[in-house]
């Protein structure tokens, strides 16, 4: 029988598994007209929990009238008693971070009423959430949905992870691998999401069981008002009788009055993919894979310091065994139910089922993920044949460069970076630290932020950092040759790396069970993953040439009128020009004197128009470069499109 026998909904069927894990299987569905994701329990449920269950279903489809809950198509017990969701899917708000960055101001705020609402909605039928993060939100139609809800529910609830987003109350009860969830908890989780897509960096960010540095504030943003911080501040009170409810924080963001801020702030990619992502969608799945997750433990005990330490241990069961590493990380190793046989250091491991939690506390990106727990016997013996296991992970990398894919990349202290490749053409996109971003083009590596760029000499300190940032398959393959000790559990491994003079360092990594290419490969030293293989990347060299406003600029009207515009350090005009040539007096269009700085990519004027172009009236509009030959003006629709450059 198909564990999906009983919840697919009729006219749906099985596009491909997206996630596992101990407790439910989740698979991307496709009905009629749209896809959604199904989530079904491995086990079913005791006689006396089937009414919990079904209590839980019946609330849930009340509280998902709101239009800012995630569709509920299916929610209940199969009919041999398994526990069951089938809910709408799309693009996840981390999905649409590590694509783009922080979100804006206004952007925020709406995505902040809209889930504020949502919990508000699942407040009132009962419901509690327990994992509101951006692995969560679903962005559609330029809105925020909440999906997720499967996390806590009974039947189906993820194993406890303590992240950023726990509430501090709750730190015991997730560290033991219980729920820990209440409406406080997901107002809290709320404040930290709200913080993190606007570029925050919260001070528990490395040591999320740190209680003291919950207590301290969020620290200020650029550009983001003290009333709006205060609001976050007060979500993510470590007093939970002082965090607002869903509706108070819902209409407090409503009553903000924010002005338009683009943040160009990146976010760290470990905060993207957290508890219960997985089964939200396929492309947050496959982030959990890009960006690590965050920093948990699965039943067991995490003791994390500062940035400069960290222990994390995981007990339970028999068999447990911790390593500690020498310097800024420490990987546990396994707490497992079963005993692995036939581990050896090459030729085809002879494994039975084993239930493990393997937890990696990872330098400089203030997290670390939450392994794969269940290994089977067939697991990847095709793959690795009678190779080395170190000979699977160098193919493995080989694989990956066979076609297109996104990656994360660390490398000790100096860089921690995102970004997309295409092997073939040697074309790489990525990010680094400080808000800049890298491109490697037809060999010549390019550096820049915001629309200013430069053209990097590669045998320059900084041409050596991009070249070693763009990449990650080349960093790992460095370090294979001094692996030391190596163990296989189906597609997954780990084992020590030597280092001159020191203590050798633990390392994990895994491939792919059907190509073998390599997915993750995690150590003090390095830490890369890979995902969306063979994607089309599509990286240009960005132009050099300064981006700003400064200038003469035309635009083509119907009729043979031009509309002329002149951005100069005295004055913005927009001034429109006849047939015949005629521009009217200097007093005719559209006109803002005053002191301006033109040298900028993006300029916001207030505009007094005449009657030729306009009613006599003050007009908004933006003035934004589009690389170093055209600006598109924004606003007014006499006024709007795009210019090109004539003189400047």
């Amino acid at each position: 029988m198909s564990d999906t026998e009983g919840a697919l909904p009729a006219g749906f069927e099985v596009v491909e598994l997206i996630d596992e894990d101990p407790v439910a299987s989740t698979y991307l569905v496709r009905g009629p007209r749209r896809e959604a994701v199904l989530t079904v329990a491995r086990s079913r449920v005791a006689d006396e929990e089937r009414a919990e269950c079904l209590r839980w279903a019946d609330a849930l489809t009340i509280a998902a009238a709101s239009p800012n809950i995630a569709d509920v198509i299916s929610a209940g017990l199969t009919r041999d008693g398994r526990p069951h969701l089938v809910c709408g899917t799309g693009e996840t708000l981390s999905a649409r971070i590590f694509d783009s960055r922080a979100l804006s101001l206004w952007t925020a705020q709406g995505y902040g009423v809209g889930i504020a609402d949502a919990l508000a909605a699942a407040h009132a039928a009962g419901l509690t959430h327990g994992a509101v993060q951006p692995g969560t939100i679903l962005v559609i139609d330029d809105g925020a949905v909440l999906a997720g809800f499967g996390t806590t529910a009974p039947g189906l609830t993820v194993p406890g992870v303590v992240d950023v987003y726990t509430a501090p109350e709750h730190i015991a009860a997730v560290s033991v691998g219980r729920a820990g969830t209440s409406e406080a908890a997901d107002i809290y989780s709320l404040g930290v999401t709200l913080y993190v897509v606007l570029g925050g960096t919260v001070p528990w960010q490395d040591a999320p069981m740190d209680l003291a540095l919950r207590g301290e504030p969020l620290p200020g943003l650029p550009d983001v008002s003290a009333e709006l911080l205060d609001l976050l501040r007060a979500a993510v009170s470590v007093d939970n009788a002082a965090r607002p409810t869903a509706a108070q924080l819902r209409d407090w963001l409503i009553g903000l009055d924010l002005q338009e801020v683009d943040r160009a702030a990146p976010v760290a990619p470990s905060l993207l993919g957290g508890r219960g992502s997985g089964r939200v969608g396929k492309r947050s799945a496959a982030l959990i894979t890009a960006v690590g997750g965050t920093l948990g433990v699965v039943g067991g005990v995490v003791s994390a310091g500062g940035a400069g330490s960290g222990a994390v241990v995981a007990a339970s069961g028999t068999g447990a065994a911790t390593a500690t590493a020498a310097g800024t990380g420490a990987v546990t190793g396994a707490a497992a139910t079963g005993t692995a046989a036939g581990v050896a250091t090459g030729g085809v491991a002879v494994t039975k089922v084993v239930v493990v939690s393997v937890v990696v506390a990872a330098v400089g990106v203030g997290g670390g993920y939450v392994g794969k727990q269940i290994y089977d016997d067939a697991t990847c013996n095709l793959v690795v044949g009678d190779k080395q296991y170190t000979q699977v992970l160098s193919d493995g990398a080989d694989l990956v460069n066979q076609a297109g894919y996104e990656f994360t990349l660390r490398l000790g202290e100096r860089i921690t970076t995102g970004g997309a490749t295409d092997p073939a053409a040697k074309e790489v996109r990525f990010s680094l630290p400080a808000n800049e971003e890298g491109r490697l083009v037809g060999g010549k590596f390019y550096a820049g932020a915001a629309e200013k760029w430069t053209e990097v000499d590669p045998a320059s300190d900084k041409g050596k950092l991009l070249a070693a940032a763009a990449a990650p398959t080349e960093a790992v393959k460095a370090v294979l040759p001094r692996v030391a000790t190596i163990n296989r559990n189906g597609c997954d491994f780990d084992g020590t790396i030597t280092q001159e003079g020191k203590q050798p360092i633990p390392f994990t990594a895994s491939v792919e069970k059907d190509k073998g290419r390599l997915v993750s490969f995690v150590s003090g030293e390095v830490e890369t993953r890979f995902s969306n293989f063979e994607v089309p990347v599509d990286v240009t060299a960005p132009s050099v040439a300064p981006r700003i406003v400064q200038g003469i600029w035309e635009r083509k009207r119907e009729g043979g009128y031009v509309n002329r515009l002149l951005v100069t350090r005295s004055f913005v005009r927009i001034v429109a020009i006849s047939p015949s040539g005629t521009a009217g007096d200097a007093r005719s269009g559209c006109i803002k004197q005053g002191q301006f700085d033109p040298m900028v990519p993006r300029l916001h004027v207030n505009l007094e128009c005449d009657a030729l172009l306009a009613p006599g009236r003050l007009f908004s509009v933006t003035i934004r470069a589009e690389g170093d030959s055209h600006v598109v003006v924004d606003g007014f629709i006499s006024l709007a499109g795009t210019y090109t450059l004539v003189e400047r």
